[in-house]
Formats: structure tokens, sequence, C-alpha cells
């Protein structure tokens, strides 16, 4: 399959993008979760205060967010799979790009050896 120069370009700016958005999702689940230790800690200690009622809805709270969390901890695996396709599409067309080269170079080279062979041979 042939890719044009603007297709690799786009594939780039999806690459980078897309770190971007792993890099950023990281550091906000981690904000995330320190957030929540620090809640549940709060709410351990408080248990015994706490109407049972609120703690029931407590629980309730923290189970949604739990899915949710994990849904967003889910997305986040699979931004790092694409980083890695990714990142392995560029690096094989950057190998493939030099092989390219280098036959151009070799093709270049032999070119240029017959025309320096013919240029110097007496007649």
């Amino acid at each position: 399959m042939k890719y044009s120069v603007e297709n690799l370009k786009r594939i780039i700016w999806a690459g980078l993008s897309l770190r971007i958005l792993d890099d950023r999702l990281s550091a906000s689940l981690s904000q995330i979760n320190n957030a929540r230790v620090a809640l549940d800690n709060n709410i351990k200690q408080d248990e015994g205060q706490m109407h049972p009622d609120l703690l029931q809805e407590y629980m309730n709270i923290m189970e949604s967010f739990d899915k949710r969390f994990s849904n967003l901890s889910n997305a986040q695996a699979r931004i790092e799979l694409r980083i890695k396709h990714i990142t392995g599409l560029r690096d094989g067309v950057s190998i493939l790009a030099l092989i390219v080269l280098q036959q151009s170079f070799s093709s270049f080279a032999s070119s240029t050896r017959i025309k320096l062979t013919l240029c110097r041979s007496p007649l």
C-alpha cells in the first residue's frame, strides 16, 4: 500500500496528538486516584459518626465512580496500544525510506561510475 507524504504527516500528527492525550489522561487518572484515596481515608475516619443511609449513598456513588474510572483506564490502555501501533508504522516507514534512499544512491553511484569510466576511456 502506497502512502502519500500527506498521509504520513497525518499519521505522525495523530501519534503526537495521542501521546499528548495519553500524558494528560495519565496525569488526570493519577490525580483522581489520589483524591479517591484521600476521600476514602476521610470517610473511614468519620464512618462511625455517619448516618447509615449517607454511608450507603457514598458506597453507591463510589461504585459508579469506580466504573467510570475503569472506563477511563481502559480508554488509556487503548490509546497506548494505538501509540505503539503508530510508532511501529513510523519506524517501518523510516526503515523503508532508508532502503529506498540507499537503493537510489547505489543506482546513482553505479551510473556515475559508468559515465566516469566511459569519459576516461581512450578513443
